[in-house]
């Protein structure tokens, strides 16, 4: 069994706390009417922020063609100074909202044109937005008027011809609020003779040796003609970013098969299977895995992510293979060879079954067979 604990790395995460005003202040009195339920909501409150929405709603009292929106620093009341907030741009103001796509953004003012009905709400969302650079409140002076033409002739201190409904809504610019906390890396993979329950559960967990072989006269051994078979099981959980990667290392560094016990270095009678099958048919001596497909562990609270045969390998459910090409490459190079991996995304208890299956032929010299493969995973964090 091995089970591979990594070290640490912190990430962080950040979230922008959305602070809307939609307060209802005072205007100076006139002869026009109010508009009513009147806010503006802003998809981000932080300084500088780039292409922030503000959805302007309003309820006029009388029929209009237009509206404009006045933003000003200093005071919500039409018809006093407006003092463009520091850094707000409106230039790039558009919008979406049906009947309402007529819009200009001038130094501090977003004017729209759209068929506006009294005692009907009108939602606008404006998009294009660079929120202004100071904390604090501003507000934002809102005017009906008959024509978009007036509209865009008027100004915050002097409203002009053609003005009708009026209100004012105040906004706030806050500071991002950063929120940080520590994921610990981790990976749990382990190997056994037997089918693993959930999170390597120990006591499912056995040595993972394989004899291969048939019943012959009571021993188990080799026979010509025959593949043999034995099952090993894998279990991976990583909550690395980029998933993992499990390689298949052998120490046959000759050939990367089973080799014989007491012989001279460099025999090769069971050679490592390549990238071909091994059927009862194969010309020579064949050692080789198959994988399966993978299934959720036995007790499991919850179970995701994908484990297989690693993208660009030989190794598949449908035939043998062990790829040794040298020792520079292959089951017996440094790291191994690619085997299993989890589709480049974070899984969460995926058993997989191996079966590793040899066969011999009439002339493979008699013996002890044996070889040592590592299953290493690595987390791509």
């Amino acid at each position: 069994m091995g089970v591979v604990d990594l070290g640490q790395r912190i990430t962080f995460a950040a979230m922008a706390v959305l602070i809307v005003g939609a307060t209802f202040l005072p205007t100076v009195a006139s002869a026009q009417q109010q508009a009513t339920e009147r806010s503006i909501a802003m998809s981000s409150s932080s300084p500088l922020m780039p292409n922030t929405h503000y959805t302007v709603s309003f309820k006029p009292a009388v029929d209009a063609g237009a509206f404009a929106v006045y933003f000003c620093k200093n005071s919500p009341l039409i018809g006093q100074e407006c003092i463009a907030p520091a850094d707000l741009v409106v230039t790039g103001a558009a919008s979406t909202t049906s009947g309402f796509t007529n819009v200009t953004g001038t130094g501090s003012r977003i004017v729209v044109g759209g068929t506006i009905t009294a005692g009907q709400l009108v939602s606008v969302d404006i998009s294009g937005i660079t929120n202004p650079s100071e904390v604090g409140q501003f507000y934002a002076r809102i005017v009906t008027y008959d024509t978009p033409t007036n509209a865009a002739a008027g100004s915050a201190t002097v409203l002009g011809i053609g003005a009708l409904d009026r209100g004012s809504v105040a906004l706030a610019i806050t500071q991002t609020v950063g929120v940080s906390g520590t994921v610990l890396e981790t990976m749990l993979f382990c190997v056994s003779g037997t089918s693993i329950e959930a999170n390597c559960k120990e006591s499912t967990v056995t040595d993972p040796v394989l004899v291969l072989g048939e019943e012959v006269g009571g021993v188990t051994a080799l026979v010509p003609g025959e593949i043999s078979e034995g099952n090993l099981y894998t279990q991976i959980t990583t909550n690395a970013a980029g998933g993992a990667i499990v390689w298949l290392k052998s120490t046959a560094t000759q050939c990367g098969g089973l080799l014989l016990a007491g012989a001279p270095a460099g025999n090769c009678y069971i050679q490592a299977a390549g990238s071909n099958d091994i059927t009862a048919s194969t010309a020579d001596a064949r050692f080789g895995v198959k994988t399966a497909t993978a299934t959720d562990a036995v007790g499991a609270t919850s179970t995701t992510g994908t484990f297989q045969p690693a993208e660009d390998s030989d190794y598949n459910n449908d035939g043998y293979a062990l790829r040794y090409v040298d020792n520079t490459d292959g089951i017996t190079s440094t790291f191994g060879d690619k085997f299993l991996d989890t589709a480049g995304l974070p899984v969460n208890n995926k058993n997989m079954m191996l079966t590793f299956g040899v066969k011999v032929t009439n002339d493979t010299p008699a013996g002890a067979y044996s070889t040592d493969l590592s299953l290493i995973a690595t987390g791509k964090f």
